[in-house]
């Protein structure tokens, strides 16, 4: 009933399928001496039953070959895809970088149209008065066009520290007392579009707030921040006819 089977010599070869998955496996990683190894190990293998017992060696060859097919054809494709990897990845790198270009300037692009906004909202009420104006211009209509151009040029010059509400108040307050304040932002030296502006120092507004409540009619005070390469983030100095008065260092956060 139950015959004796032996299988041929093309069924007993089922092993090089995974030699050749082996195969493919190191030529993906440039393992070129590993995928050399391991397709002279399968042939081997083989070769050694076919001398030993005298076997035909039409379907070890009719194997091999359809394997070195199978082999030859993904190592095809492998390196036609290594050859085009470098040119997408530039491409992708390009888009990438335009991208951010793209989104740089819009931002920029939005922060003027505030800018732009927020200089017609100050100046509005001083030029309506100019305009309507038929005589010399008061003392108080002066010194609110003085404390305008202050303020126009804060937001030109120091548009972060210009967008503080608290400080914004501090200064005028100040202004509005005598005391002359200077801003300056030596921090963003750096025209690349894609580089965000770092951030104010945590204690900077609260720090210089103290300062200017402080000042009095003829003193000044100067806000600077700081470059990159300072040891500091700002630095606020009060002066006085004698000389300084007070200086504050804000260190960089750690």
């Amino acid at each position: 009933m139950w015959h004796s089977f032996t299988p041929s010599l093309e069924l007993s070869s089922w092993p090089q399928g995974y030699f050749g998955i082996l195969t493919v496996f190191f030529l993906h990683q440039r393992r070129l001496k590993l995928a050399l190894t391991s397709y002279v190990i399968v042939d081997i293998t083989h070769i050694i039953p076919i001398l030993v017992l005298d076997i035909p060696i039409a379907p070890f060859v009719r194997s091999i070959a359809f394997q070195s097919i199978n082999v030859l054809t993904a190592a095809t494709v492998i390196a036609l895809v290594r050859s085009i990897e470098p040119r997408i990845t530039a491409m992708q790198r390009q888009a990438h970088q335009a991208q951010v270009l793209r989104t740089a300037r819009q931002a920029r692009l939005e922060a003027e149209t505030t800018l732009l906004t927020d200089v017609s909202r100050r100046s509005r009420p001083v030029l309506e008065q100019l305009r309507s104006l038929t005589d010399t211009p008061s003392d108080t209509l002066v010194q609110m066009a003085r404390r305008v151009e202050a303020e126009l040029r804060d937001l030109i010059r120091v548009p972060r520290l210009a967008s503080q509400p608290a400080l914004v108040a501090a200064v005028r307050q100040a202004r509005d007392r005598g005391v002359d304040v200077v801003q300056l932002d030596d921090s963003q030296q750096d025209t690349d579009l894609t580089i965000t502006p770092p951030p104010l120092p945590t204690t900077l507004v609260d720090t210089a707030t103290r300062m200017l409540h402080r000042a009095k009619n003829g003193e000044s005070v100067v806000l600077r921040l700081c470059p990159q390469h300072s040891p500091y983030a700002a630095t606020i100095q009060r002066r006085g006819a004698a000389g300084a008065i007070a200086l504050e260092r804000i260190r960089r956060a750690s």
